[in-house]
Formats: structure tokens, C-alpha cells, sequence
């Protein structure tokens, strides 16, 4: 699933004090399975990660649109 992503977003992360997650054991899991894709965590309700994932989003159009190659 993520062996080919070139983005990995975490959301809902205003609730990771209410669970059982560790989350360097997911980070270390993704970087063993695919170390390239950017993690980035998002919160709709507080907006933690909402303007990175908008940069990123327009990134990766202008490079979709002009057909750039991404190294």
C-alpha cells in the first residue's frame, strides 16, 4: 500500500492522546516499508498539518501540470 507513495498523511491527530498509538513504531514501520514519502499529521478540528498538506498539494500540481520529473 504505501510501497509507492510519495505522501503518508496522518489524521485526526488531535485525538492521539485518547489512544494506544505509538507512533514511532508507525513512523518506523513506514520508513522499513518505503523511507521516501513525507509523513505529515493533520488535524481538521485544531489545523495542524493543513497548510503543509496545501504546499505539498500545490507542489505536486505544478509539478503534474508542467510535467517536471520529481528527483
Amino acid at each position: 500500500m504505501f510501497r509507492r507513495a510519495d505522501l503518508v498523511l496522518l489524521t485526526k491527530v488531535d485525538l492521539l492522546l485518547h489512544l494506544d498509538l505509538d507512533l514511532r513504531a508507525l513512523e518506523d514501520g513506514l520508513a522499513r516499508v518505503n523511507p521516501r514519502p513525507r509523513l505529515l499529521r493533520v488535524s481538521a478540528r485544531s489545523g495542524e498539518g493543513i497548510s503543509e498538506f496545501s504546499h505539498w498539494l500545490r507542489e505536486r500540481w505544478q509539478v503534474l501540470r508542467t510535467g517536471a520529473t520529481r528527483h
